[in-house]
């Protein structure tokens, strides 16, 4: 997610530099098809640094972004003054620093392979093309046109990695939809991303693969949790994003507008998402979408417009 060098060019290479994920360390159960995934390639977690992780980072130091383009104040803590070098990205440009390649693929791990087997000087371990080949499955749910979420780009560099397939999504989502010893607050802050609103409220929207409407509004303390969640991240508008498969196969996707929906046009959002409201009428609005193209990747820089 990000990689922090003592070198001050557009590149990490050959360089002292350290790859830390924005996330605590604590949090890393949570990401079930990622610890199955390093699990199989043999890889210990213990070997893996997050933002709560005791680093001495030195001042001036290069900061290379991959899967954002900007960074958040107070993600990394011991980061104190940098300057952005090199981005890899898939999201929108959101117009920070930094030299750029920013493509809307499905996958941003494309993007990352792409570099990589582009680089003559660069023999890519076998190990490492697996993990990029198992997260580009998991972005483009099993490059899958139909969902919207795959471009030529995903399959031509899946390809290029050479990475058997058989059962390798299987595996991996059903790691991923694995919500065993999970509570509701586990589940929410497992995928969830946040941005500043115009009037400076913590808007976050979260992500919940595995799980319809009907389980979901079953699950035990689903109000008391989310009650937590919202107090402890500092939560003023929150959304849900849900998606699953039916026991027939059909992928559906669910949206909830939690706290703060007020402040949200609702109505704006119906035809881009294709929105249907439950006829359950719970206590905040929720709809399936019938748009299931639209990831979270279309849904968050729709809600920002409104919110900027």
């Amino acid at each position: 997610k990000a990689v922090v060098s003592t070198q001050s060019t557009g590149t990490c290479k050959g360089t002292p530099s350290a790859a830390i994920l924005p996330i605590k360390a604590a949090d890393l159960p949570l990401r079930t098809e990622v610890t199955y995934l390093f699990r199989d390639l043999g890889i210990p977690t213990s070997a893996l640094l997050f933002s709560d992780s005791a680093l001495d980072i030195p001042d001036n130091v290069t900061l290379h972004l991959v899967d954002h383009n900007v960074y958040t104040p107070g993600t990394i803590p011991g980061l104190k003054s940098f300057t952005v070098g090199t981005v890899i990205d898939h999201h929108k440009d959101e117009g920070g620093p930094g030299v750029k390649t920013i493509e809307m693929v499905g996958s941003c791990a494309s993007l990352v392979a792409q570099t990589l087997l582009q680089d003559q000087d660069m023999s890519v371990p076998f190990t490492l093309k697996k993990a990029l080949a198992a997260t580009i499955l998991l972005d483009t749910i099993n490059l899958d046109f139909d969902k919207g979420r795959t471009t030529p780009l995903d399959v031509e560099v899946f390809d290029e990695l050479n990475v058997n397939r058989d059962n390798l999504y299987v595996d991996l989502i059903t790691a991923k939809t694995s919500i065993a010893g999970l509570s509701v607050f586990d589940l929410l802050r497992r995928d969830c991303k946040f941005f500043t609103s115009a009037s400076e409220k913590n808007v976050c929207i979260a992500s919940i693969t595995g799980l319809d409407w009907d389980r979901y509004k079953a699950l035990p303390s689903l109000a008391t949790d989310t009650e937590r969640f919202v107090s402890e991240f500092g939560i003023g508008i929150l959304v849900v994003m849900l998606a699953n498969h039916k026991s027939d196969g059909t992928f559906i996707r669910y949206i909830i507008f939690g706290k703060g929906n007020k402040e949200l046009d609702i109505s704006a959002l119906k035809e881009p998402l294709g929105l249907v409201e439950l006829a359950d009428k719970p206590s905040c609005p929720v709809f399936q979408q019938s748009n299931l193209k639209a990831s979270r990747k279309v849904v968050m820089p729709l809600i920002k417009s409104q919110l900027s």
